[in-house]
């Protein structure tokens, strides 16, 4: 089982809303946690400043998502690097996976790794926190084994879907007392 991540950010840049989908390794849906609409207020924008948006990635949207899951996943994949800082609060590799057509197959670094792109996109980038460089490894193959069955990436566009969708449920949720 494999865990993808999305989040939804408004484009005030104060409102957003995450999704952690898993998938078995043909892409079939086992489970979906979503989050009530986060709200930022301006005295968390003052006291975070700049690192407010890895603030909430990380601990307000990643952290309580995969404390949620009732399924044991192998890996969760995010398409933001803001989540990444969340790696140390998980017992499961953590990798951003994005789609590049600027950087050349079999690149890498320390901290990044690429797949071919089945669409002829470039290549795949994986990336982990620093650190956690042995995620790649794992998360470099399960990307080519889940590349098989189903286009890695598209995980991300059923999230972005289905909160769209949830979006005027999700923010009633969020005004909700108790």
């Amino acid at each position: 089982m494999l865990g993808f991540v999305h989040v939804m950010i408004e484009p005030t840049g104060d409102k957003f809303f995450a999704g952690l989908l898993v998938v078995d390794h043909f892409g079939d849906p086992h489970e979906l946690r979503v989050t009530k609409a986060v709200q930022t207020t301006t005295v968390q924008k003052l006291l975070w400043g700049q690192r407010l948006l890895s603030h909430i990635l990380h601990k307000v949207i990643l952290v309580p998502l995969a404390e949620q899951l009732g399924s044991q996943v192998e890996a969760i994949f995010v398409d933001r690097a803001e989540f990444l800082n969340g790696r140390q609060d998980l017992s499961v590799p953590l990798i951003l996976l994005e789609s590049r057509a600027d950087v050349e197959e079999g690149a890498q670094s320390e901290t990044s790794v690429t797949v071919p792109d089945s669409k002829g996109n470039g290549v795949l980038l994986l990336s982990c926190a620093p650190g956690f460089e042995t995620d790649l490894e794992e998360g470099r193959r399960l990307v080519i084994e889940f590349s098989k069955t189903c286009y890695p990436l598209e995980p991300f566009q059923r999230i972005e879907s289905v909160l769209k969708d949830l979006k005027p449920q999700l923010e009633i949720r969020a005004g909700a007392k108790g």
